[in-house]
């Protein structure tokens, strides 16, 4: 009799959990239907995505006619003022004290450029160019040029050898002056390289050519008497052709991640929102007080958000092959798919955790002023665009690096677009045109094959050895990061005061 009471129960529960399961998804169905651009811009985003793709495609392409392109000729500007409380703009070393020419010369410098004695050009030392040196070296990045003017005779020592030598400073034809100093560059005066167009000359030193225009134009004042710059400089690059780097450029292979990580973030907003506008207006709180329980509510937006992660993967890879993209073409249907829709799942399920923590679309929209939802989607594009080199994120894994670097990994590695970037540059290395550093050009990939799929990637870069794990591994992350949000959406589901639309 109790088993037949038990029975009863267990199919009166399962049929009410069908009952509000079903009305639950058409009632989002509905709110579809009546968001009908937003509900398409999510399964179309990737199709305009594509067509941009290939507009920067187009552009990589038609750069490499190849033509003489005249560089621009470039003043050499006063010697800039170095920046910060602390910072010296030019600091001086001297190898046996002070002589006239270089009491003179600074004094030049002071007058005619604006640099203040003991604050803007210091004396750091007056005796020993190794400990100016060392000077350096222990303040870095507080001088931003270095300037050691030779006065005299001085013995200096080549480090790791044992060897001395005396060099004196007033040699020279007899009855004739030598003046002679050394300048010492700050290579972080020079823009980063990675930040570059690869198809312009190396970066100049422009501080650096002002120093010692000044320099030479005070030592000629200092024999000659005059006051007004004898010397006046321009530069200009040789002309140059074109950059052939952009031949065979692959945009989806060396961008793919950034753009790609888009259209599943789409939908993570579209779910956060109407979640959070439903405990808003408490319409969550309504249908309980009729009887809903909390399970097939959640079960039923994850339904509607895995519905259209379904869609919009799938149209991201139809459009992607469409389009003619090697990294779609040359890679199996059921790794993309799981790529894109584990992904999604991820993100849609942190999508949850957000939507039991904030209370109104407006904490939502506003904390107080920035949108939560979109702050993440902007976060996660400049996050992306170091997560762009897939060698980068290989060189994580290496053995060879700090211990706070492997704290930084499993860090990462509990941020879905991190392993969603890692498993995307693990198939496009091999499925998509790469460039080739030995080869100086772009090749072909063989195409990624289950194989790849489950094996783990060895390799090394510039000596440095790493053992990274596999795309199958990466993506059953991203497997365990919703799991994991999982777990802290129904704590908080349970426990965050007036969650369920109760009123504060």
């Amino acid at each position: 009799m109790g088993d037949e009471k038990s029975e009863s129960r267990l199919y009166s529960f399962w049929r009410l959990y069908k009952t509000q399961l079903a009305l639950l998804t058409y009632k989002n169905f509905l709110l579809s239907k009546r968001n009908l651009k937003s509900t398409l811009f999510q399964v179309l985003s990737p199709v305009l995505l594509g067509l941009f793709l290939i507009y920067l495609q187009s552009l990589a392409m038609d750069s490499i006619d190849i033509k003489r392109v005249n560089t621009s000729i470039l003043p050499i500007s006063p010697i800039p003022k170095c920046s910060g409380a602390h910072c010296i703009t030019i600091g001086v070393g001297l190898t046996n004290g002070y002589e006239p020419w270089v009491t003179y010369v600074l004094t030049y410098l002071s007058q005619h450029y604006d640099l203040q004695l003991g604050k803007d050009l210091q004396v750091l030392t007056e005796q020993d160019p190794v400990a100016f040196v060392d000077y350096l070296q222990v303040h870095y990045n507080e001088t931003q040029t270095g300037v050691i003017f030779c006065t005299g005779k001085f013995n200096f020592t080549i480090p790791n050898i044992t060897w001395a030598h005396s060099f004196d400073c007033d040699m020279g034809p007899a009855g004739q002056s030598l003046n002679m100093y050394s300048i010492l560059m700050n290579n972080t005066n020079l823009p980063l390289l990675f930040l570059t167009n690869v198809a312009n000359p190396m970066p100049m030193d422009l501080p650096t050519l002002a120093v010692k225009l000044a320099l030479d134009n005070a030592i000629i004042g200092y024999h000659t008497g005059a006051t007004a710059p004898a010397i006046e400089l321009e530069l200009q690059s040789f002309p140059m052709i074109t950059s052939r780097y952009y031949a065979g450029y692959d945009v989806v292979s060396v961008e793919g991640a950034f753009w790609y990580f888009i259209p599943p973030m789409v939908t993570f907003v579209v779910v956060l929102e109407e979640l959070v506008r439903e405990k808003e207006y408490r319409l969550r709180q309504g249908l309980m007080v009729m009887g809903l329980s909390s399970t097939p509510y959640w079960h039923s937006w994850f339904a509607t958000g895995l519905t259209f992660l379904f869609l919009s993967s799938n149209v991201v890879i139809a459009s992607g092959c469409m389009y003619d993209f090697a990294f779609f073409r040359n890679t199996p249907y059921i790794i993309l798919l799981s790529l894109f829709g584990f992904f999604g799942v991820a993100m849609l399920m942190l999508a949850f955790v957000l939507a039991t923590v904030l209370s109104t679309t407006k904490a939502a929209y506003t904390v107080p002023t920035t949108q939560v939802s979109y702050a993440f989607l902007l976060l996660g594009l400049v996050l992306q665009m170091f997560m762009t080199n897939v060698v980068i994120l290989y060189l994580l894994y290496s053995d060879a690096v700090p211990h706070w670097v492997v704290y930084v990994r499993t860090i990462l590695e509990l941020y879905p677009p991190f392993n969603f970037s890692k498993a995307f540059g693990d198939i496009a290395r091999k499925a998509a045109r790469r460039y080739s550093s030995q080869e100086h050009q772009w090749v072909s990939g063989p195409g990624y094959s289950y194989h790849d799929f489950v094996t783990p990637i060895d390799g090394s870069y510039q000596g440095v050895v790493y053992h990274a794990p596999s795309t199958i591994q990466t993506v059953f992350t991203m497997l365990e990061n919703a799991a994991i949000f999982i777990g802290i959406a129904w704590l908080c589901d349970h426990v965050v005061a007036g969650n369920r639309g109760s009123g504060e």
